[in-house]
Parts: C-alpha cells; structure tokens; sequence
C-alpha cells in the first residue's frame, strides 16, 4: 500500500463504552483497489524501554483484549488525514477498511469515514478478523 506518513503520530482510540485510549501510530498507508483500506502501526508502542507508560499499557490491552470492543479511531494529523480525503473524494461512496497492525498481527475492520473539521474519525462498523501480518 502506499505510505501516507512513515513516522509516528498520536491517534484517539475509543471502544465500546466510551473508554478512551491515546497510542501512536507509524507507516500510516492507503489503498484504493479494490476497496479503500487504511492501514496503520501501533507496535512502536510495545518496543519501548519503560514498561510503565501508559500507552505500552494501552498498546497491551489493546493487542490482548480490546481490538474486539474497538469503536472509532481519530487521526488528527493533517498530511494523513488530506490522503484520506482524497481517497475518499476519489471514490465516493466506497467501501472503507482499516488494518491495525500491532506486534506481527493484523486486526480487520469495516469502517466509515467521517470528515471532521480538523481530523478524520474512521467508526468500526464490524470487526473482521485477526491474521498474521
């Protein structure tokens, strides 16, 4: 897929319920065929050195339990966040599907995008699958 933006920025992640996370995210990518798939990284959270931080914390949880009960994700970055908005003005109306890499797995989503003033929101609207990356 082609990158968007190779290095990292911070995302919002909520889940079911209305629990929030902050983790960054790295190698953010776009494809348009033959759906329209944003992928994304969040191992660099993991491979950090002090095991206490939140977001390893979060990455974890996430990694472990919470990408079944993942509702949205916020990007505000702004060079991501113009790929996606011409991906989408590209095809109207198109499928989205985001890919959430996170330590060698791949966790699958059909998503919406939702046009903010100053970010893009992708909402889960079903979880698809986990899979080796």
């Amino acid at each position: 897929m082609p990158t968007i933006r190779k290095t990292s920025s911070l995302i919002s992640l909520t889940y079911q319920g209305g629990a929030t996370d902050g983790l960054f995210a790295t190698d953010f990518t776009v494809a348009e065929l033959p759906a329209l798939a944003i992928g994304l990284d969040l191992t660099c959270n993991v491979k950090v050195r002090n095991k206490s931080a939140n977001t390893y914390a979060d990455a974890v949880a996430y990694s472990e339990r919470r990408h079944a009960e993942l509702a949205s994700i916020q990007i505000d970055e702004a060079q991501v966040c113009e790929g996606l908005r011409k991906a989408d003005k590209r095809h109207p109306g198109a499928e989205w599907r985001l890919i959430v890499r996170m330590d060698g797995r791949d966790h699958a989503y059909s998503v919406t995008i939702c046009d903010e003033p100053y970010s893009v929101v992708l909402r889960v609207r079903v979880a698809l699958r986990v899979a080796p990356a």
